[in-house]
């Protein structure tokens, strides 16, 4: 019986992170996308994206079978689908009852926010799911897989460094102290392994830093101020929100108490320090370094989302009948925000497939231009196009200056058709110059079109 509960909610998780899984490339997995189709040597020119270089080697070699949006999300949804059976297993390590133990597992297969990431082209779940396999090793005293997993961790996201600091705290607590030389053992051995690509990040951190975009950092990481409300509220409801705040913390307030009770009860009863220490280190950690480097994301602590069940779910050991109670807060508002997440364009992924689908149906002529305001074509742009429509980018230094309206003048010369993306504009040309231009070069504005997440496609025609 208790077999055939899990295997229904493993089940249960599949089906759901098969739900909209055809949705339109975004603009971080078309990117990803583009780079893991380079040969094999470009793999590990990872410059401008702040990861190393272990998703993007084993998506180069994935891509080779298939690069569709299904076929390019299976990994995910795979490694998504599985983490729900590794935390049902750890849960059992961590001496929870097999009933809170199917709980936390149910509390991950409907999750939201974990449901987004087992269907992005990103390395997230892969994080994620090391993250969880270097745990349960950790519990099973297994230090040779630790090690392995752990060299996989470092080559697969930074924020490893955090989780790591957690096996150590928790070696000292009883049970786990006769290990903790062989734990570090195996942290020195995976950092020499990680060791030769130390220059590469310290490339990426230049680039990153020195990023030219204005507003960017606000975009890519949230203030350490925000940080913890943010991360709780997107591990609850997922990558939907409620537009009234005053309305969407109501919502989200019964979660939040259960989380707040659940640890409570289980620091007051001494329950659980190893799941608290897995928790908490890492998140205090990464939120420390967050003042002096701004790479705080909630999507980057997806990989302590299992523990934060786990905390919720373990209540019902020790509250019996009103520790599943709040466990059932949890899983009422994790619903509401999937069914949101389903239902509503505006919270899925960015429509690029459907905008370039338009204009390649709209452009009857060759004498069309696309315009981005941007130093080229968007990377979604460039894979949903496959070089069909003629595009410019006018933004060379992540801002519209003169020299680009320079060049866009002279390639207006001879065109009749303009079509212009809108997507960042406000932070690359917020004096709106590019549009100005193409009205004072003799263009009238004829349509405007709005894609989920795209924004306003601008439609110019010449008389």
């Amino acid at each position: 019986m208790r077999r055939k509960i899990l295997i229904g909610i493993i089940f249960t998780g599949l089906i759901l992170r098969f739900i909209g899984l055809n949705q339109s490339f975004w603009l971080d997995e078309a990117a990803q996308v583009i780079e893991s189709e380079r040969v094999f040597a470009q793999q590990i020119d990872l410059a401008s994206d702040f990861h190393p270089p272990l998703y993007h080697l084993l998506l180069h070699f994935w891509l080779k079978i298939g690069n569709g949006e299904i076929f390019s999300r299976l990994p995910e949804v795979i490694m998504g689908v599985v983490s729900i059976f590794l935390v049902y297993e750890i849960t059992r390590l961590l001496k929870f009852s097999n009933f809170s133990a199917q709980l936390t597992a149910f509390l991950l297969a409907v999750n939201p926010f974990h449901i987004y990431y087992s269907q992005e082209v990103r390395p997230y779940m892969l994080f994620s799911f090391l993250s969880l396999l270097a745990t349960r090793f950790f519990l099973t005293g297994n230090l040779i897989a630790l090690a392995i997993v752990v060299s996989l961790l470092v080559y697969t996201n930074y924020f490893a460094f955090f989780l790591l600091l957690a096996f150590p705290a928790a070696s000292l607590l009883s049970g786990y102290k006769k290990d903790l030389n062989k734990v570090l053992q195996s942290f020195f051995l995976a950092f020499l392994i990680f060791l030769p690509w130390l220059p590469s990040l310290m490339r990426q951190l230049e680039i990153g830093f020195g990023n030219g975009l204005p507003g960017w950092k606000s975009v890519v990481s949230v203030s350490p101020y925000k940080a913890i409300p943010l991360i709780l509220a997107k591990f609850i409801f997922g990558k939907a929100s409620i537009d009234n705040n005053f309305i969407y913390a109501l919502v989200l307030m019964p979660s939040i108490i259960a989380f707040a009770a659940s640890g409570f009860l289980a620091f007051k009863s001494k329950k659980y320090p190893v799941l608290f220490m897995l928790f908490f280190v890492p998140l205090i950690s990464a939120l420390t370094v967050s003042f002096f480097l701004p790479v705080l994301a909630p999507q980057r602590m997806i990989f302590l989302l299992p523990f934060f069940l786990m905390i919720i779910a373990g209540s019902a050991d020790i509250w019996k009948k009103w520790g599943i109670f709040l466990s059932l807060a949890v899983v009422i508002t994790s619903l509401f925000g999937l069914m949101l997440y389903y239902l509503n364009a505006r919270f899925q992924r960015e429509d690029w497939r459907s905008s370039v689908q338009y204009l390649k149906e709209d452009s009857y002529s060759i004498k069309s231009l696309v315009a981005f305001a941007f130093p080229e074509a968007f990377a979604p742009f460039i894979w949903y196009n496959r070089g069909i429509l003629e595009s410019r980018g006018y933004a060379q230094d992540f801002r519209v200056g003169q020299s680009d309206i320079r060049r866009l003048s002279l390639d207006l010369s001879g065109r009749n058709t303009v079509y212009y993306y809108s997507y960042l504009d406000n932070l690359t040309d917020p004096k709106n110059w590019i549009q100005r231009k193409i009205n004072e070069n003799g263009f009238q504005l004829k349509s405007i079109r709005d894609f989920p997440g795209v924004g306003f496609v601008y439609k110019y025609e010449k008389d």
